[in-house]
């Protein structure tokens, strides 16, 4: 019987880098913080994101807000058990506004 699974997450930017594999297929590793309540406290979850869409490494930045869909892998690093997504499916919601930019907006 086949199976699937498909995680949907939408979060902040963090930290993105580039790497070619071995036959010279780029692929774009990029953080994405998600943050949930619990009660009055805020957490925040870090999920490692990984794929090989080209516009990916040029077309985002740290702080844009983004909706990843893909299908989660695990691996063990270290003793311990992280989750990786593979995207199928990235879209960009906002651009991080520039510093200049604040300086210029109106006030609330």
């Amino acid at each position: 019987m086949p199976s699937y699974a498909q995680i949907t997450i939408l979060g902040h930017v963090g930290s993105i880098v580039s790497n070619y594999t071995k036959t010279g297929k780029k692929i774009t590793n990029f953080t994405v913080a998600v943050n949930r309540k619990r009660g009055n406290n805020e957490e925040t979850d870090w999920f490692n994101v990984k794929t090989t869409m080209e516009w990916v490494d040029k077309g985002i930045e740290k702080g844009d807000l983004v909706m990843v869909i893909g299908e989660p892998q695990s691996r063990l690093y270290n003793g311990k058990t992280y989750w990786d997504i593979w995207a199928n499916t990235i879209k960009q919601l906002t651009k991080k506004q520039k510093e200049e930019e604040l300086v210029d907006a109106p006030p609330f």
